[in-house]
């Protein structure tokens, strides 16, 4: 008996070991990327991606803060802040404009809306894409831990030459 438990152990754990490694690279991951071993991007082709998003030369950025003095428009603005700063250097004209969740908006001349960038809080804790914006997400230790890597992965995408399909 104990000859049969050993192989019926050895046996399950193959097929689960073959499980998870046909998970772990087929599925859910094939249309992501990890920068720099640290940054997702929700997306298998990040630098093609961003280039679609970001064709004109007037870029505008929306923030989405919160009312009063809340800690979090800190986070959101250091991220704004770097993808800001990649745009600039790439020639576009950036602007940014606050979407305030119970308070008012701040427009800056813009109708607060339009936007190409999406900067907010939530969960995902990644760079992801809708038809028209790369949407920054995130809790705040990744708006701050990842604020330089998202820049120059925007910076990085917006140099290349390759033309966006």
């Amino acid at each position: 008996m104990e000859k049969t438990e050993t192989t019926a152990i050895i046996a399950v754990s193959i097929i689960v070991f073959a499980g998870v490694f046909y998970f772990m690279t087929t599925g859910s991951h094939k249309n992501e990327t990890l920068i720099e071993n640290s940054l997702l991007v929700k997306s298998a082709d990040p630098l093609g991606d961003i280039q679609k998003r970001l064709v004109e030369k007037r870029i505008l950025v929306e923030q989405d803060l919160f009312a009063s003095n809340d800690t979090r428009n800190s986070i959101i603005t250091i991220m704004t802040s770097e993808v800001m700063r990649s745009l600039a250097l790439q020639g576009k004209n950036a602007t940014a404009y606050a979407l305030v969740d119970g308070g008012e908006n701040v427009c800056f001349g813009t109708e607060c809306k339009g936007s190409r960038v999406v900067v907010r809080t939530g969960n995902c804790n990644c760079m992801m894409f809708n038809d028209l914006q790369v949407i920054i997400e995130g809790d705040e230790k990744f708006l701050t831990d990842q604020s330089v890597r998202t820049g120059r992965l925007i910076g990085f995408a917006l140099s290349k030459t390759r033309v966006a399909s």
